[in-house]
């Protein structure tokens, strides 16, 4: 849990300036393919170590580990601010696998601690984030992300301020172009239809 540490002691701020320094383009593909992988790889295992252990708890009764989930996304997000979409898709793809790999891993998150407002709305800021970082090629993603967003904000009433950052997410998604919603379209159009009323509520909120 160092890492957890070095989070909790300096905030975000250092796992940002790491990022912006790594992820310079002018850093060599090997040794910016291996730092990164030194700061994901055991934050990532860390995330799964805390869900395999939520698995056989009552998640809600493990404050100690939605703290530490929440301060490794809180790492990770900052990280990755130093990462250009055109360095992630275009010049270096296997940096943006990393990141997709991680997204995967954080969305773990959403389907083990579904009432975890907390957890929700790091995990949705991450996404948010993830949207700018590897533009297109993160619209696979996104369907299971808005699945089990959208399927806990069924139970709760969408008006109330906690889930103002969600719909600020539907809002951008759907700022965003018209191919997300065509590919929403053609996977569920369940989600479309939420998605949409979702956006009439923002609008009217």
């Amino acid at each position: 849990m160092l890492l957890c540490k070095l989070v909790a002691e300096n905030g975000s701020h250092i796992f940002e300036a790491i990022g912006l320094l790594i992820g310079m383009e002018d850093v060599p593909v090997e040794k910016q393919t291996d730092f990164l992988s030194s700061l994901l790889s055991p934050l990532c295992q860390q995330i799964e170590a805390l869900i395999a252990n939520a698995k056989v708890q009552n998640p809600e009764e493990s404050p100690a580990k939605i703290w530490n989930i929440q301060q490794i996304i809180m790492a990770i997000n900052a990280l990755s601010k130093g990462f250009s979409e055109r360095l992630v898709t275009a010049s270096r793809p296997a940096i943006g696998l990393m990141f997709k790999k991680t997204l995967d891993v954080l969305l773990q998150i959403l389907v083990i601690f579904p009432k975890i407002e907390s957890l929700r709305y790091k995990v949705t800021s991450f996404v948010h984030r993830m949207v700018d970082t590897l533009g297109a090629s993160v619209f696979p993603y996104l369907p299971k992300a808005l699945e089990q967003l959208l399927a806990e904000s069924e139970r709760l009433d969408l008006s109330v301020p906690s889930d103002a950052l969600r719909l600020n997410l539907l809002a951008f998604f759907a700022i965003h172009g018209s191919a997300f919603i065509i590919f929403l379209f053609c996977k569920n159009l369940k989600i479309v239809m939420s998605l949409y009323n979702g956006m009439r509520m923002y609008e009217t909120g």
